[in-house]
This record gives structure tokens, sequence and C-alpha cells, in this order.
């Protein structure tokens, strides 16, 4: 058994009132905003480590001092 559905349509007109002063102000806000976040990406260069490499050579040249340090006598690593 099929049911009908009629579809009814309907014009409703709704009338808004907004204050174009403080629309105008928070434009200008959000604009500044925008400035300020652009200015701030672009000065501060991003800090990155381009690959391992360079950690690794820290880390060598660190263990490097301090076997060299700790070999010497009465060092951890001395027989002396």
């Amino acid at each position: 058994m099929a049911q009908r559905t009629g579809i009814a349509t309907h014009n409703i007109t709704i009338g808004i009132k907004y204050d174009t002063e403080a629309l105008n102000r928070l434009e200008s806000q959000l604009e500044r905003i925008a400035e300020l976040m652009e200015r701030i990406q672009n000065s501060v260069p991003p800090t990155e480590i381009n690959n391992d490499n360079s950690i690794r050579q820290i880390v060598r040249d660190e263990l490097r001092q301090f076997v060299t340090r700790e070999s010497g006598r009465g060092g951890l690593l001395s027989t002396w």
C-alpha cells in the first residue's frame, strides 16, 4: 500500500538587523590579527635538523671527549 505525501512550499522573508559599525570594527580587528600572524610566521625561521647525521656527529664528539678525559690517570676508564 503506497502512501502519498504532499509537499507544501512556503516563502518566508526574514529581516536581519545588523550593526555595520560593529562589523567594520570586527573586520579591522581580524585584518590586524591576520597581519600579526603573517609577521610571526615570516619572522621566526623554522629550526629543523635536516637529517640525523648532525645529531650523530654531536654524540660522537661528546663520546670521544668523554673517553679521552676518562682514559687518563684516575679516570673511570683508567687501568692505573
